[in-house]
């Protein structure tokens, strides 16, 4: 992911994999000349030819749900203009600085094979009033996600950033998210589980009254 700031405070993020298609697209040819090989000069090998075919559409549908993004956010204009694109197709739009509601933190977390290391990887997604969606796919560790894409960017918008874990994580329990919550309080809080858990059920609750508050309003 790269993040670079224009003279007139604008910031535009992009994400791309260019790399990565190019080579799944590379391999899936060289696994389809495999399987041709394998057809003219070993016509009793079938299995082989099945598993040649086999990787190569693996590679060619990899090469396609790769997805590249990118986001304008134009401080002049007081908008966000962002497209994502795939291999074939894409899409894009433009949100008003007004529309948008914050930017929050995920947490995913992944062990190695032998389950003796642990692997936290963030994401930073986009709240508007009618979609979430994050600003890439690459995964990032806690001080860049916050540091140098969150908080530059919320500076821009005109938000603060001073709670930016404990709303994430606020986030995620009014989603229904508790999994994605309580990674992050764990993750990024360095909470125990038993200390995230009644973080989480104190924003739960916290969530309800607002709701039945709003509910007598109406």
């Amino acid at each position: 992911m790269r993040l670079d700031t224009a003279s007139d405070g604008s910031i535009q993020v992009r994400d791309r994999f260019d790399f990565l298609r190019a080579g799944a697209l590379v391999a899936s040819a060289l696994f389809l000349g495999m399987a041709a090989m394998q057809l003219l000069y070993g016509l009793d090998q079938v299995r082989a030819v099945w598993a040649s075919l086999a990787l190569a559409l693996g590679c060619a549908a990899l090469a396609g749900a790769i997805e590249d993004s990118a986001f304008q956010f134009d401080a002049v204009r007081r908008e966000v203009r962002w497209s994502k694109r795939r291999l074939v197709g894409g899409r894009s739009g433009t949100i008003p600085f007004a529309e948008v509601e914050n930017l929050v933190l995920e947490m995913r977390s992944s062990r190695s094979d032998s389950g003796l290391s642990r692997t936290d990887d963030y994401r930073v997604f986009l709240v508007t009033r009618s979609i979430t969606m994050p600003l890439g796919s690459s995964n990032l560790d806690l001080s860049r996600a916050r540091d140098a894409v969150a908080i530059p960017l919320l500076a821009l918008l005109g938000k603060s950033n001073r709670a930016l874990v404990k709303d994430s994580i606020r986030y995620w329990v009014s989603r229904h998210d508790r999994i994605t919550a309580s990674a992050l309080a764990v993750g990024a809080l360095h909470l125990d589980s038993k200390a995230a858990a009644r973080l989480i059920e104190e924003m739960a609750r916290s969530l309800s009254m607002e709701g039945r508050e709003l509910q007598r309003r109406d």
